[in-house]
């Protein structure tokens, strides 16, 4: 081989290094971010699962909800608003416990809501 090819064939045998080196690098910069990606989603995951009723919770009719809670939703601030959904929570699983506070969900054109309020009537 002569001077000049030689030094071609190692300047091109540095442009193949470098770009193995790069893939690489853009691989596992994309698998770090897909790892990223699903932790994220089983944390969203989680998050709807701890909104859904459980064993504290129990879905009641809208007009079976107390006075107080009534005039709350009756109020210029919810006064457009439609009651889809309510459950009573109870501060234990059982059946017999006094009603802490109360779950509305609530409808107005195509937006939804849902209200956490006491047995005064209060929004928390």
């Amino acid at each position: 081989m002569s001077g000049t090819t030689l030094a071609l064939y190692q300047q091109n045998k540095q442009n193949v290094i470098m770009k193995k080196i790069i893939v690489s690098a853009f691989m596992l910069a994309a698998l770090a971010t897909t790892m990223y990606a699903k932790e994220i989603k089983s944390t969203n995951e989680s998050a709807f699962s701890a909104s859904a009723p459980d064993d504290n919770k129990t879905k009641i009719d809208p007009s079976a909800l107390p006075d107080p809670v009534k005039t709350t939703l009756a109020g210029d601030a919810y006064k457009d608003w439609k009651v889809t959904t309510a459950w009573v929570v109870n501060a234990q699983p059982v059946s017999n416990a006094q009603p802490v506070s109360y779950v509305v969900e609530m409808q107005k054109d195509d937006k939804t809501t849902t209200l956490n309020i006491d047995k005064d009537g209060k929004v928390k």
